[in-house]
């Protein structure tokens, strides 16, 4: 008997074995993705999948032209929109967020315009939005998302919110368009039903242009509400609470929880509020050259004005004048800005060009200088009494050097010495402010420097205006 029970149990295992080997396992089956649903397809997370204007790989959803029903993910989630996309929630109970991810959403649009809207429920209207955590980037001039709410039909209810995430975060990189547009549903019954929210979460960061609005109904609701902090950044926006159906009035624009502190915004920004209304605008800033008697392209005066953080390459803007040459600019202060400098004015800005005469000469103690600033020449003549100085110190050659501030030398040039007079020497220097010149003198039988002279040209003191 218990040959018989042995030989069974390796019967068994035998088939067992068999069996493994027929029909192996997938290698991912030991690791199941989460629950992915596009227009009504289901996949898991773990697979690719793709339809209608839609692709899905490995955490990431290309949408391209996509029209179709909402979008489901029970884990985090990556989507890339292109072309004019539409997506709506179903107008039911169930389904009827436009997208909705329980962990992290991260939407991206490159080009085109992504529409998301929820369902229109008999009871609630279904977010456009809802996740975990929603962050939106919209690239480029033609890139803009539209997100509102579904409205509620019946009863005392409330309509979608247009975003609803414990925290939601708006970039887009072009800040004179408006990307944006979040809504609040509309409630349309009148017995009672409130507007959706615009945007409804713990923590909220703005940094883009475009418009936020609470919906509408027999309460509005705010354009915004917030639990933590709401920061807006480098914004042009226009928040505004939604309309009572009755009474004539309106929402609060931005609503907070009670223990929650007041919205904050950039510096560079300026807010316009009322009741019900927030404008937040990027402020301008005037900038202004002053040519100084000088002229640029036939203007004495040159004045751009740009929303913060505009730049300008002062090099581009260089002016001219008969006899001088400009060698940097200055603010109303006296500090010297350089020449080829990129200006980010933080104010209305002023600044003016500093000029030095074409060709000036400089009297020191020991050497004359005569500087060409247009061609940045620099002629040295030693004085007859350095070179006086150096009749009894063997010296039989003068070398003459010019250094930047770092040391590296830019130009050499050699004469020889001789009691009766050195010549003058020129040298090149391509930059300003003049850098260093030393001045060697050296005795070439032991190649020893018997006389050395430092000036920081920098620090010339001439006849400039």
């Amino acid at each position: 008997m218990r040959t018989t029970e042995r030989r069974l149990c390796a019967l068994n295992l035998v088939l067992l074995l068999l069996l493994a080997f027929a029909f192996p396992q997938r290698a991912d089956a030991a690791w199941p993705g989460y629950d992915i649903c596009v227009d009504g397809h289901y996949f898991e997370s773990n697979r690719e999948a793709s339809g209608t204007g839609w692709s899905y790989s490995d955490g990431t959803l290309r949408l391209n032209g996509y029209q179709g029903q909402g979008i489901l993910a029970s884990g985090d989630l990556t989507v890339y929109a292109e072309g004019e996309v539409q997506v709506k929630g179903a107008d039911t109970s169930f389904r009827h967020h436009g997208i909705e991810v329980d962990g992290q959403l991260q939407l991206v649009v490159n080009n085109g315009t992504i529409t998301v809207r929820g369902g229109a429920g008999p009871e609630k209207g279904g977010h456009a939005i809802s996740a975990g955590a929603f962050s939106a980037t919209f690239n480029g001039t033609g890139s803009k998302g539209i997100f509102i709410g579904g409205s509620a039909k019946s009863g005392a209810n409330t309509a979608g919110n247009g975003i609803r995430s414990l925290k939601v975060t708006l970039t887009s990189d072009t800040l004179a368009q408006s990307h944006f547009t979040i809504r609040g549903g509309s409630a349309t019954s009148s017995a009672g039903c409130t507007g959706g929210i615009g945007i409804y979460a713990a923590d909220i960061a703005v940094n883009g242009s475009g418009s936020i609005y609470g919906g509408s109904g027999n309460i509005g609701s705010p354009a915004i509400h917030y639990e933590t902090s709401c920061a807006f950044g480098l914004a042009n926006l226009t928040i505004k609470g939604g309309d009572f159906n009755i009474g004539g009035i309106s929402a609060a624009a931005v609503h907070s929880g009670s223990a929650s502190p007041k919205w904050s915004h950039h510096a560079h920004t300026t807010v316009t509020e009322t009741s019900s209304t927030l404008s937040v605008a990027i402020n301008r800033y005037k900038m202004q050259l002053s040519g100084q008697g000088g002229t640029w392209d036939g203007l004495s005066d040159v004045t751009m004005d740009n929303p913060y953080p505009a730049s300008y390459s002062l090099a581009s803007y260089v002016f001219s004048r008969d006899g001088y040459v400009q060698i940097c600019w200055a603010d109303p202060d006296g500090k010297t800005i350089p020449l080829d400098a990129v200006y980010t004015p933080e104010q209305d800005s002023a600044l003016n060009a500093v000029w030095e005469r074409t060709v000036q000469s400089y009297g020191l103690a020991d050497f004359e200088l005569t500087v060409d600033y247009g061609s940045h020449n620099i002629r040295v003549t030693p004085k007859n009494a350095w070179v006086s100085s150096l009749s009894s110190t063997g010296a039989r050659t003068v070398i003459m050097a010019l250094y930047d501030s770092s040391g590296r030398m830019l130009d050499m040039a050699v004469t020889p010495y001789a009691s009766s007079g050195v010549s003058a020497l020129t040298l090149h220097s391509a930059s300003y402010p003049l850098p260093v010149l030393k001045v060697l003198a050296v005795d070439r039988r032991n190649c020893a420097v018997v006389k050395e002279t430092v000036l920081d040209l920098s620090k010339l003191k001439g006849d400039s205006d």
